[in-house]
């Protein structure tokens, strides 16, 4: 892989960390908040099988 291909890569993987914070976030604050359970703050914010996977793991 060269040297440009790593930081694109790089990149994404960054944007899909920040991504899935942003994600995380907010669903804490729908369960905080709302006293929603965390399905149901990842139904109403309509969060892909694969992302809540990621975000479940960082709850």
């Amino acid at each position: 892989m060269t040297l440009m291909m790593e930081l694109k890569e790089q990149r994404r993987e960054g944007y899909d960390d920040g991504r899935v914070d942003n994600i995380v976030n907010n669903v804490r604050a729908l369960v905080t908040k709302k006293g929603w359970s965390p399905d149901e703050a990842f139904d109403v914010l309509n969060v892909s099988p694969e992302d809540r996977v990621a975000v479940v793991a960082r709850l």
